[in-house]
């Protein structure tokens, strides 16, 4: 959702993925970065379309719950699994 400042009003709303977005997004001037079940999003920042997903994790219990952080021009993000080695 993206909600307008000053009048509450609402400016638009994108559903990504199949659960709950657990982490912060990452906003940058034109795009913000969302970690959502297994995959990096990207969305237009002024208007909410996803302009790529990139899976991340092929474990059936892998997750994201780190929010993606922006380092010379990469964006980085943790992963997890409950699978032991």
């Amino acid at each position: 959702y993206a909600v307008d400042a000053e009048s509450a009003e609402l400016r638009w709303k994108t559903r990504i993925g199949r659960q709950y977005v657990r982490s912060s997004p990452l906003l940058t001037e034109e795009r913000i970065y969302v970690a959502a079940d297994q995959s990096l999003f990207a969305l237009a920042r002024k208007g909410g379309e996803v302009l790529f997903e990139t899976p991340l994790i092929d474990h059936p219990q892998g997750f994201i719950e780190s929010s993606p952080k922006l380092s010379d021009g990469v964006v980085v993000l943790g992963l997890a699994s409950y699978e032991l080695n």
